[in-house]
């Protein structure tokens, strides 16, 4: 049976005396609407999906309110 516990930060599973990393992490950047941390790839992790639009980072939830919001223009005929 594996002994282990889980990280309730991250989700990481470590072994009994080993400290997660995860607040070591220090965020590239944040988006721009709702501030979220966006982390760059390490050994151990992925980047966070990360926009630049108009000079601003967003994360990938806030891009399509962003482009309704400030990048939409409305057709004529």
């Amino acid at each position: 049976m594996p002994y282990y516990h889980i990280c309730p930060d991250c989700g990481a599973a470590l072994d009994p005396d080993e400290k997660c990393n995860c607040h070591d992490r220090r965020p590239a950047a944040y988006c721009f609407m709702c501030a979220m941390p966006l982390y760059p790839e390490d050994a151990l992790y992925d980047q966070d999906p990360a926009y630049e639009i108009d000079g601003h980072v967003l994360c990938e939830d806030c891009v399509d309110k962003y482009v309704e919001k400030n990048c939409r223009k409305t057709l004529r005929r």
